[in-house]
């Protein structure tokens, strides 16, 4: 994430984030439920990297779902880290919780993971390498084998199939009460400040950081996610 969407939240915004999105949050809860189903085979002792976690929504769901589980979670905006932190106390879940402020790269991990998310987070990286970088990075904290499920913005954003569907995204964020304004510049954003690329890219990406088999299981609108293995 760069600088400037690190400081985007502040305090305030960091705690109405949730609330902001509630109205909509049935795309979020089926991604994360289909997430556990991805996620049902992994053992009892399961360590998981969260990687951008936010204010820590697939972090809490994943908690309630695998009891027993333990997690490290990476944020770099302090902000929104405070709020996921104090989510997991609400919780009752941060005794298995550590938490990193800070991006990827200034994380040292004290194991390999078997299991790594990544939602809504690598389409803020425009640069092709660093982007590919970031993938490599959470492939060399999991084990040989781990998987990891990752979430991103994608589209063809030359296509009439993508403008079809901008459409419709509008209507989806006015639905939440964004104002017209905001809405506008939050599309306008895409293929600028967010790197909105084909989702045959993405898994082209991934294969190139050393994952196989990336997997589509999910997608609202420009919502992507995959599963995909480390060799």
């Amino acid at each position: 994430m760069k600088k400037d969407e690190q400081n985007y939240f502040d305090q305030e915004k960091a705690k109405s984030y949730d609330a902001k999105f509630s109205k909509i949050s049935l795309m979020k809860d089926t991604l994360h439920l289909l997430s556990t189903f991805v996620l049902s085979d992994l053992p009892d002792d399961t360590h998981m990297l969260c990687v951008g976690v936010g204010t820590g929504p697939e972090l809490l769901y994943m908690a309630e779902h695998f009891g027993s589980w333990k997690f490290d979670i990476i944020e770099p905006s302090e902000p929104m880290l405070k709020v996921c932190i104090e989510n997991c106390k609400r919780a009752g879940i941060d005794s298995r919780c550590n938490f990193h402020l800070g991006d990827l790269d200034s994380f040292v991990g004290n194991r390999k993971y078997d299991v790594a998310t990544s939602f809504l987070v690598s389409h803020f990286i425009t640069d092709l390498k660093q982007r590919v970088n970031f993938f490599k990075s959470i492939k060399a904290n999991l084990r040989s084998g781990g998987l990891l499920v990752n979430a991103d913005l994608t589209g063809d954003i030359n296509s009439t199939h993508f403008q079809s569907i901008l459409k419709v995204w509008r209507k989806c964020l006015l639905f939440t009460g964004m104002e017209e304004s905001e809405v506008n510049k939050m599309c306008a954003s895409f293929g600028v400040d967010v790197g909105m690329i084909k989702p045959i890219e993405v898994e082209d990406m991934l294969r190139e950081a050393g994952f196989e088999e990336p997997t589509l299981f999910y997608q609202a609108l420009f919502i992507h996610s995959w599963f995909s293995k480390s060799v």
